[in-house]
């Protein structure tokens, strides 16, 4: 890989890694921004998805740390989760190495722009219901789509966020803490397991993915500080923005 590191790329990944976090707390979507700066600065599609995962782990430890001090990190669910969405991540990541750049440029495209969408029309799937004590169902049908959220979160992770407050809130009826809590909790599980992955392959750049994770530490607490309304209209028209911007020069590499 002819890539080089420069000096530079440590305070752009440590500031990319700071507002991925933050975003990530609060909802999802944060990678939107991260995964495709690392492959503008040079990194093949399937190492830049790895050397992303470090600083997600990072980010969702940070979270998941502060929301579990809290008490708003739900157990019982988490246990639930555990398995099948250990499995998937494990056959999802095996999948993203082994798929060619060209194809994954497009498909983060695909999913970039979903992302945006989502974004764009407010899909943050609030739940109705605002129980304290309630947990996932473990029926046939929730752990099938545990299994298919590990598939992806291993796979790609972009905009795991918004499909995990979709789910937990569908196969719920904890409130949108709780929600937030467990979310971040999955993450560090998946993360964690396609990190394994993406090491035995030797899909990991560490020096660009240590300069991320401390941006993502950082903020993680921030964001979950937060537990945002005040800032987050903001934060949609930047996803927004970018969003379209990378969607467009991944297509752009790809076809021209």
């Amino acid at each position: 890989m002819n890539f080089v590191f420069e000096w530079w790329h440590y305070p752009v990944l440590f500031g990319i890694g700071l507002l991925v976090s933050f975003i990530n707390a609060i909802a999802g979507g944060g990678s939107v921004l991260s995964l495709p700066l690392l492959i503008f600065l040079g990194l093949p599609s399937a190492m830049a998805n790895g050397t992303n995962r470090l600083g997600i782990l990072a980010g969702s430890l940070s979270a998941t740390y502060s929301m579990s001090r809290a008490g708003l990190v739900p157990t019982l669910s988490l246990r639930r989760l555990a398995i099948p969405v250990g499995l998937g991540a494990l056959l999802g990541a095996w999948g993203a190495v082994a798929i060619p750049d060209r194809a994954f440029n497009m498909l983060l495209a695909v999913v970039v722009l979903t992302v945006v969408a989502a974004t764009f029309f407010g899909m943050s799937f609030t739940p109705q219901s605002e129980s304290e004590a309630a947990e996932l169902k473990a029926s046939p049908m929730s752990m099938l789509s545990y299994f298919l959220l590990g598939l992806y979160g291993g796979f790609l992770q972009v905009g795991s966020g918004f499909l995990m407050i979709f789910l937990f809130r569908f196969f719920s009826s904890m409130n949108l803490l709780r929600i937030n809590g467990l979310k971040v909790a999955c993450t560090v599980l998946f993360t964690a397991v396609s990190i394994l992955v993406f090491t035995g392959f030797e899909k990991i750049h560490w020096p660009m993915a240590f300069a991320l994770a401390l941006g993502n530490v950082l903020g993680g607490f921030w964001g979950v500080r937060w537990q945002i309304q005040k800032g987050e209209i903001w934060i949609r028209r930047f996803l927004v923005f970018m969003g379209v911007v990378v969607s467009v020069k991944l297509v752009w590499d790809t076809f021209v």
